[in-house]
């Protein structure tokens, strides 16, 4: 059991510890902006459904909208991002091992591209089966909103949320080299942490930025 961890350990510590940071930040806020784009300029569901598209049109409203949403959804990215560098800090803290700062950062990085990169492949899926939506709340159909559409609560639990804690634990397990045990912990604590966090960020980007393009998540 021991040998086949062995690869899995030295490829997870290979990539997020040699990749730069810069090269690391620039790509994860490119995928970010992407995502925004794609949610803006290639399909906008209203609630007509999926027939009722206003895709391809584009204004001068929308381009501002389009700007202001990536400047949001990138300080936001990397809030995110920092939060969880700091909880890895703490958790390696508490637990009593040991990573370099730059190793933790370009971890949690590298944890945000993979799930950045995952959303957007959602988003594409959901645009190409042409699945209708008709909702004023953050979506994704890898989550409970699928039963349940405009709950908050519901719509955050999800395949997304448990790819995140799943990366931080591989990253506490495979870069920090924690004890199974300690990873386990903290992983059930993150479940809770990244699941309050994520309801409380879709709670203020629908409160403060809803332009009634339903059915999707920035």
């Amino acid at each position: 059991m021991k040998e086949m961890n062995l690869p899995l350990r030295k490829s997870f510590e290979r990539l997020t510890q040699y990749p730069p940071l810069k090269m690391l930040a620039i790509v994860v806020t490119l995928l970010v902006v992407l995502r925004v784009a794609i949610g803006m300029f290639i399909v906008i569901p209203n609630d007509t459904g999926m027939g009722g598209l206003t895709a391809g049109i584009i204004n001068p409203i929308l381009v501002l909208g389009f700007l202001v949403r990536a400047i949001m959804s990138s300080i936001l990215t990397w809030l995110i991002i920092m939060s969880l560098f700091l909880l890895v800090l703490i958790y390696v803290r508490i637990s009593k091992g040991f990573i370099k700062e730059d190793v933790a950062l370009s971890g949690v990085i590298f944890l945000m591209i993979i799930v950045t990169a995952y959303k957007i492949v959602l988003q594409f899926i959901q645009v190409i089966f042409d699945i209708p939506i008709q909702t004023t709340r953050g979506f994704s159909i890898d989550s409970l909103a699928l039963f349940n559409p405009d709950n908050l609560w519901v719509s955050k639990v999800g395949l997304d949320l448990l790819l995140q804690v799943g990366l931080l634990g591989l990253l506490l397990r495979y870069t920090a080299r924690l004890p199974k045990r300690d990873v386990v912990i903290w992983t059930l604590i993150s479940v809770i942490v990244l699941y309050l966090a994520g309801v409380g960020t879709e709670y203020l980007n629908h409160l403060h930025f809803n332009y009634r393009f339903d059915g999707w998540r920035y």
